[in-house]
């Protein structure tokens, strides 16, 4: 059985700014780095086999405060990089529905229309599904901790629950949230979803 551990980055300042974060290599702020060590705090006495990452700083950086002590090395994988916004990136929903109102009212109806420089959600989707199909190769049981983004975390999800594409959306996932998803021979089950009640120790 493999066990995943799915847990989001800690905030930025582009998160506090509701901006389009996705690919832009934005670092953690000090609220971030805070709700990670929470997080390191509430897996301490969890067992992990290994740590996979995104590439982008802040969830690497969150992988390494929630590591703590332990002898890993956090991994990281680009399959587990955020989508892409193109032009969006940096700004608000209202800054791009007043910079570019056509081409945001295209891509919310159709999500495989990106904004210009971005990513199709089909493209994204079919990432994600090559690395849950790296996984399921993994015979040994294993406790994996992920560290990576909303967006990814939500679509580890639906994949995992066979889930047509307009669930993406359905799956809240909060900054250094906690879900955990464990597959046994193909068969996926949610143990739970968006856990923060560590981030009340605040």
């Amino acid at each position: 059985m493999l066990k995943l551990l799915l847990a989001r980055h800690g905030l930025t300042q582009w998160n506090q700014e509701k901006r389009y974060l996705g690919s832009s290599d934005i670092p953690l702020n000090s609220e971030g780095k805070q709700q990670a060590k929470l997080l390191s705090k509430k897996l301490n006495s969890r067992p992990i086999d290994l740590i996979l990452s995104s590439e982008l700083k802040r969830a690497f950086e969150s992988g390494n405060i929630i590591k703590a002590n332990r002898e890993l090395q956090v991994n990281t994988n680009p399959r587990l990089n955020e989508l892409h916004f193109g032009v969006f990136e940096g700004l608000t929903y209202s800054e791009a529905h007043s910079k570019y109102p056509e081409m945001l009212k295209r891509w919310l109806e159709d999500y495989d229309l990106p904004p210009e420089g971005g990513q199709s959600f089909s493209s994204f989707s079919e990432t994600v599904k090559i690395f849950i199909n790296y996984l399921k190769n993994i015979t040994e049981e294993k406790s994996i901790l992920i560290v990576s983004h909303g967006g990814v975390i939500r679509e580890i999800v639906r994949l995992a629950l066979g889930l047509p594409q307009d669930n993406h959306w359905s799956f809240q996932i909060d900054p250094a949230s906690l879900s955990e998803v464990h597959i046994d021979h193909g068969h996926s089950t949610i143990i739970h979803l968006n856990d923060t009640t560590h981030l009340q120790e605040e």
